[in-house]
């Protein structure tokens, strides 16, 4: 049997309840039937992710006010 795999809702779900609502990882990972440091891999991901996004779209910007002189 192979491993269980996730859909992005899910992992989003559960990285939310510790980001957002401030739950413990182990509490949610327990909750969630997963392992803790699966949930901790998922947060360190989306955090990833995000600064990547936050970084793209603030070079998107800065050209857009380049080339339109704002």
């Amino acid at each position: 049997m192979g491993r269980k795999v996730y859909d992005r809702q899910f992992k989003m779900a559960a990285v939310q309840l510790v980001l957002e609502e401030n739950l413990f990882v182990k509490e949610v990972a327990k909750e969630l039937s997963i392992h803790p440091n699966t949930l901790y891999r998922w947060i360190s991901q989306y955090e990833e992710y995000r600064l990547i996004y936050t970084h793209l779209s603030a070079s998107i910007l800065y050209i857009c006010m380049s080339l339109f002189s704002f």
